[in-house]
C-alpha cells in the first residue's frame, strides 16, 4: 500500500477516474489538487523509451539540483534502476495500473533521504503521459537530487494481482 497520505490522495483520485469510487462533491477534487499540486509532476513517454518531465510542482522542482523540464526521469536513477523502472512504466501503461516506488539517495554525508513516488498512466489514442507524485518521507533534509543519484528500495504495481513488488535493496 502507498504509505504517504498525499500519494494515497492522488492514487485514489486516479482510481476514481478509472472506474473506482467517485467523489461526491466538486470541492473535494479542488481540495485534492490544492493539497498535492506542489508534489505533482507530469512525464511524457518518448518513442526512444525516455520519459521527459513536461511539468513539475514547486516541491518537485526544488528537490532537483538542476531544472527538470525536458529532462529524462530515468536519468536521475542508477543505470540498473533506470532499466527496472523503464520496464515497469511500460508495463504500467499496458496494464493501466499505477506503480508505487520507495527510493533513497545520499543527502550529503552519511545521511540517506527517503522518497515515496507514485506513477499513474494517462493514456489515449495518440498520447502516453504519466502523472506522478513525489513526497519526502525523511524530515528536515535539504534534498538535492542529481542525475544517477536515486536508488530503488522497493517498486511495485498497485493492483490486486501484484505480489510483493520488486524489492531491490532492503531497508
Amino acid at each position: 500500500s502507498v504509505a504517504d497520505s498525499l500519494c494515497n490522495l492522488l492514487v485514489g483520485y486516479w482510481a476514481g477516474l478509472h472506474g473506482g469510487p467517485k467523489t461526491q462533491t466538486p470541492n473535494v477534487e479542488e481540495a485534492i489538487f490544492r493539497a498535492v499540486s506542489p508534489n505533482v509532476f507530469m512525464l511524457f513517454n518518448q518513442r526512444d523509451g525516455s520519459a521527459v518531465f513536461s511539468a513539475a510542482g514547486s516541491f518537485v522542482r526544488k528537490q532537483f539540483a538542476q531544472p527538470v523540464e525536458e529532462r529524462d526521469f530515468f536519468s536521475f536513477w542508477s543505470e540498473e534502476d533506470g532499466r527496472l523502472l523503464r520496464s515497469m512504466v511500460a508495463s504500467m501503461n499496458t496494464r493501466n495500473v499505477p506503480v508505487s516506488i520507495i527510493a533513497e539517495f545520499e543527502a550529503g554525508g552519511a545521511t540517506q533521504a527517503c522518497l515515496e513516488l507514485a506513477l499513474m498512466p494517462i493514456t489515449g489514442a495518440d498520447l502516453s503521459w504519466v502523472l506522478g507524485i513525489m513526497v519526502c518521507v525523511s524530515n528536515d533534509i535539504n534534498l538535492q537530487i542529481f542525475p544517477g543519484s536515486l536508488r530503488v528500495i522497493k517498486a511495485m504495481p498497485l493492483d490486486a494481482d501484484s505480489h510483493q513488488g520488486a524489492t531491490v535493496h532492503t531497508l
